[in-house]
């Protein structure tokens, strides 16, 4: 019986230091948040809640230790030192405490310097911040710690947030110019009088009257996604739409043929751009460069009584005009530089201004268009090959050096002006 009772009293020394931490709830879930936080570094946040652990239970030896090594993460040494001695006095078997009281120069039988934290209150009332929010929430009848919002990363420059986001998003719009190539010839050409229709195998045609119209300008509208290598370099895949306003040809001949023509041309440039990043406290300037697929989109809308501007037939039908309608697809490698100002508005918002330069010039656009009495027939978009510049839809058959004719030529080269959107994640 007497070796029972040794025994026993043996196993219960061994559990004591156990027993004392599972002796009170709220000091083990202070203490368990603050393992939580000095696991991911918080280590001046950790030890609010150790602190609490101890004065929710002042016989926690572990959250006196774990109090120790927040503050030895820190750097100090003194309240380390005491930490650890407080942990001593209560479970003075402890020689990994010991040692690290060595190691940090104190006294592992001396008395901590200063007294430990006072007990709480039986009913601690809750405490309230500026906000008139409760820092204290009671759960189960266990007094936790409300959590705090984790601080914003500093960085140790003087450089907006911006300038360290990982990640950006942009949505464009702007203002575009391009040269536009053929179609603003063909348009000199009709209203300068320098098309000679008797040159276009137009029977019986030798002079015709009539206008037409090209424009320069566009509107053009996108995004962007690009990726931070550092705070001097990114890497930037864009998708942008630019849609040049539409050109028009009226012209009717002396025989009494009449043709009309619209074409709405567009282009969709799909880019990937290396940016040079000039950041600053404000935001940052940039200047960028790359190259991309340029994918040309023409809306035709065509109609004739009999002939088309190279005198080819439209269609087989002999009763009422002829119309074809529907879009011609060409495609291109390009170039673009850029150069613009992003400026912070916040750390995840900003707005940015910028010019940006292209080089693309589109040819052999073809595609299907339907007419009127439900045919489909493929056609190119066709240019006089000699002589003054004209461009018309025709049927790719046609479009050779035969019929003195090419296929018609886009110049997307030209400069685009706008602003953006820009949002920034870390």
């Amino acid at each position: 019986m007497k070796k029972i009772s040794l025994g026993f009293l043996a196993c219960l020394a061994l559990m004591t230091p156990g027993l004392l931490r599972a002796a009170n709830p709220a000091s083990q879930d202070y203490e368990d948040q603050g393992t939580a936080l000095f696991n991911k570094g918080l280590y001046q946040k950790s030890i609010e809640y150790f602190q609490d652990a101890v004065q929710a239970d002042s016989t926690n030896w572990q959250a006196y230790q774990d109090m120790g090594n927040a503050y030895a993460q820190l750097n100090q040494n003194q309240n380390a030192i005491d930490s650890y001695q407080r942990s001593l006095q209560i479970n003075p078997s402890n020689q990994a405490v010991r040692d690290a009281i060595t190691n940090l120069g104190g006294n592992p039988n001396a008395a901590p310097s200063g007294p430990p934290p006072s007990s709480p209150q039986a009913n601690p009332a809750p405490a309230y911040d500026q906000g008139g929010q409760p820092t204290t929430v009671i759960i189960e009848q266990r007094p936790r710690r409300r959590r705090q919002p984790e601080p914003e990363p500093t960085y140790n420059d003087s450089l907006a947030p911006i300038d360290h986001a990982k990640f950006w998003a942009k949505l464009e719009l702007g203002y575009d110019y391009s040269l536009q190539g053929d179609l603003v010839n063909s348009a000199n050409t009709i209203n300068n009088g320098s098309y000679n229709p008797a040159n276009s195998n137009i029977t019986g045609a030798t002079s015709y009257t009539g206008s037409a119209l090209a424009s320069n300008s566009g509107l053009g509208w996108g995004g962007e996604l690009g990726f931070l290598v550092n705070p001097n370099f990114g890497i930037g895949l864009g998708a942008r739409y630019i849609q040049t306003s539409n050109y028009t040809a009226d012209v009717q001949y002396n025989t009494g043929d009449q043709e009309h023509l619209t074409l709405g041309p567009s282009v969709v440039p799909i880019t990937l751009d290396l940016y040079l990043f000039m950041p600053d406290h404000d935001g940052r300037f940039f200047i960028s460069g790359g190259l991309g697929y340029y994918q040309g989109i023409v809306y035709a809308d065509q109609k004739t009584t009999s002939n088309n501007f190279f005198g080819t037939p439209t269609s087989t039908s002999t009763t009422g005009p002829d119309e074809w309608s529907g879009n011609l697809y060409g495609g291109n490698i390009g170039f673009q530089l850029g150069l613009g100002r992003e400026f912070a508005v916040n750390r995840h918002f900003g707005i940015e201004i910028y010019a940006r330069g292209y080089y693309a010039r589109i040819t052999n656009f073809q595609g299907t268009l339907y007419d009127l009495y439900g045919n489909s027939q493929s056609f190119g978009l066709a240019a006089s090959s000699s002589g003054p510049t004209v461009v018309d839809a025709d049927f790719p058959q046609y479009i050779g050096g035969s019929n003195s004719e090419r296929y018609a030529t886009i110049d997307y080269t030209g400069f685009d002006v706008g602003a953006s959107l820009n949002f920034y994640s870390f």
